[in-house]
């Protein structure tokens, strides 16, 4: 049987009725400690009490108290919960603790979880460690084999207090830890404080390869002098500062793609409305650009000789423009001015047909975009060049009836933008 003669943590959750006895189902060895699983009443709880050895000895008496007087103070989902001081048939002065039915941490970062858990593996311990360090206690030998991590909900929890101090005792000051997670000045025989699991928590939070971000963190909880450590207060605003960054980092990413994608289209736009633009110069001379886009030719003409008359001009929004060495009365400049007309008209139609979709008229049924458009204006000089070239005309002649024809464009485009400004304003007025 069992003697209960010391206090309970009235928070946790009630444990059976001291009197009842325990039933060992294992027993694991920890130096002068041992773990014991133990069955009351079908309920599992963990039991920590001295070897045989060592039960005799005062001092380590003395530091399984302590241990209890520690780990009761604590009512944390993080921390492992410590019911009752008992003495135990058969085993002596034994602490009374929650079971946890999980793995240590350093099993559970062997399976490879997934960066989130990892991450909020971080989060959980930097929160236990704050309630610790509030109640005044360090644990003061933090490593991944004194936290479990649950098998339901993969929450963690920290275990053992053996080593842990408050600053109300004053006896079993130590500052041993263990080598490969303990802070510079516990391996130098200092005494160890809060900056030490600071320090330990950083290299645990190293194991746990968190992302790039926490970096800049943990190299501050790894300082080698404790007073240039963060507190742990710092510790979570630095996480949850991290926490609020990355999850703006998917709606970041998605509105640079949406500028960019919204740039690439205005350039394009502009790129397009430039290099149609571009030749139409109001001079004589202006060069044809090359485009792929044909339109049929439906006349097919023979081939004359080359001409050799006095040069004539071609009337053109009130201009003359040279159209080279033809004579009126010449049966070339007669074929030059008939297809130079006939190409106009088709000009003209063109810019007639566009400024009825702008108008939403639509003769026809015919609508027309703005790259319809331009295609048909760039196929219809290059027609007007074709014609000419095979009806033998003079190649001064042919440019000359080619830059008349963009002046004509031009001019088109200059009282089309005039009207459709126009239309603007008298719908503006009518809303």
């Amino acid at each position: 049987m069992s003697n209960y003669y010391s206090i309970s943590n009235s928070q946790l959750s009630p444990i059976p009725e001291s009197g009842e006895p325990f039933y060992i189902s294992e027993e694991t060895v920890h130096g002068p400690f041992r773990l014991m699983t133990m069955m009351r009443l079908g309920r599992k709880f963990m039991v920590k009490g001295l070897m045989p050895e060592y039960v005799s000895r005062p001092e380590y008496r003395e530091l399984l108290h302590k241990e209890f007087d520690l780990g009761v103070r604590f009512n944390h989902p993080y921390i492992v919960g410590v019911f009752s001081y008992e003495y135990v048939e058969d085993y002596g002065e034994c602490i009374i603790m929650e079971y946890v039915d999980g793995v240590t941490l350093d099993k559970f970062l062997a399976e490879k979880p997934h960066r989130s858990e990892r991450v909020r593996i971080a989060r959980e311990l930097a929160e236990a460690v704050n309630y610790m360090h509030s109640k005044g206690v360090s644990h003061r030998d933090l490593k991944p084999d004194n936290i479990m991590v649950t098998r339901e909900g993969s929450h963690v929890v920290i275990i053992d207090f053996g080593l842990g101090d408050s600053q109300d005792f004053a006896i079993l000051k130590s500052s041993s830890a263990t080598l490969s997670y303990g802070a510079p000045e516990q391996l130098t025989s200092n005494v160890a404080d809060m900056k030490s699991d600071i320090y330990s928590l950083g290299l645990i939070f190293r194991d746990l390869h968190l992302s790039y971000f926490y970096r800049g963190i943990i190299s501050c909880m790894l300082r080698q002098e404790p007073a240039k450590r963060p507190s742990i207060k710092k510790v979570i605003a630095r996480i949850n500062s991290i926490d609020r960054w990355g999850n703006r980092i998917p709606y970041v990413v998605i509105a640079v793609i949406g500028v960019t994608v919204i740039a690439l289209l205005l350039y394009h736009k502009t790129s397009t409305e430039t290099e149609f633009v571009q030749p139409i110069v109001a001079t004589d001379t202006v060069k044809t650009p090359e485009v792929n886009t044909q339109v049929p030719d439906t006349q097919v003409l023979t081939d004359f000789q080359k001409p050799s008359a006095p040069p004539v001009s071609i009337k053109n929004n009130d201009k003359n423009v040279d159209i080279g060495n033809a004579d009126v009365e010449n049966e070339k400049s007669k074929i030059l001015i008939k297809i130079y007309d006939e190409e106009i008209k088709k000009l003209d139609r063109i810019y007639f047909l566009y400024d009825s979709t702008f108008q939403n008229r639509g003769y026809g049924g015919r609508y027309m975009t703005y790259n319809e458009r331009t295609k048909l204006v760039y196929a219809t000089a290059d027609t007007l060049k074709e014609r000419l070239l095979r009806a033998g005309i003079d190649p001064l002649a042919v440019d000359n009836a080619v830059s008349a024809y963009w002046m004509r464009v031009s001019n088109l485009m200059t009282k089309n933008s005039k009207r459709n400004r126009a239309v603007n304003d008298e719908n503006n007025e009518v809303d």
